[in-house]
C-alpha cells in the first residue's frame, strides 16, 4: 500500500480492492470479513508510515533536504511525495492542533482495546454483578496495580459520591433498560 496518501480513506479504491485480493490468497477470509481487514490494514498501514516518518524524515529540514531512505519497501517517488506533505504548512498546523488537543486531555484509561461491554462481562464472570457506570469508569481509569492512571482519575471523590447516592436503575450493557 503507498505511503503517500494522506489518510486511508483517501487512498484509491482499487489499491484496496488489490491488498484485499492479496490478503484472499494469502489468508482463507470470506467476503464478510472485508471490513475488518480494512480496520486492520489501516492501523497498520498507519503504523508503517510512522515508523518510516520517525526513521528516515528530519522535522527541522525542507523537503528538498531529506535524506532518501535506504529501505528497499519504499517506492523513492511515493517518499518524495509523503515528504512533500509532511513539510507543508497544513499538515504543520494540523500535527500543532492535535498535539495542543492532546495536551488538554485530562481523563486517560488502561483499558486498551477493550470496551466498557468486554470490562463488564468480565467482571460479571469473576462474580461482580452489580456494576454500574460508575464502577466501570474506575475500573477502565485503575492501572493493575491500583493506582489511577494520572491525577485527574483520582477516585476517592468518585467513589464518596457513589456511596452517598441512593442505588439507580443504571443501564449496564447486560440489562435493559425500562422504558
Amino acid at each position: 500500500m503507498p505511503i503517500n496518501f494522506q489518510d486511508w480513506r483517501k487512498a484509491p479504491k482499487t489499491c484496496k480492492d488489490d491488498v484485499f485480493a492479496y490478503v484472499q490468497r494469502k489468508y482463507d477470509i470470506s467476503d464478510g470479513r472485508k471490513k475488518w481487514v480494512f480496520q486492520d490494514l489501516n492501523n497498520k498501514w498507519r503504523s508503517w508510515k510512522y515508523v518510516n516518518r520517525k526513521l528516515y524524515f528530519k522535522y527541522n529540514g525542507k523537503a528538498k533536504q531529506q535524506i532518501r531512505p535506504n529501505a528497499p519497501r519504499l517506492d523513492l517517488d511515493q517518499w518524495k511525495e509523503a515528504v512533500q506533505q509532511w513539510t507543508s504548512l497544513e499538515w504543520k498546523w494540523s500535527s500543532e492542533t492535535n498535539w495542543k488537543n492532546k495536551s488538554q486531555q485530562k481523563w486517560f484509561h488502561c483499558a486498551g482495546t477493550r470496551s466498557v461491554a468486554d470490562i463488564h462481562e468480565e467482571e460479571r464472570v469473576k462474580g461482580h454483578l452489580e456494576l454500574d457506570r460508575t464502577d466501570l469508569f474506575i475500573k477502565r481509569h485503575t492501572r493493575k496495580d491500583g493506582k489511577p492512571t494520572n491525577e485527574a482519575a483520582r477516585h476517592e471523590k468518585l467513589k464518596s459520591l457513589k456511596s452517598a447516592q441512593p442505588p439507580s436503575d443504571d443501564c449496564t450493557p447486560h440489562r435493559h433498560c425500562k422504558e
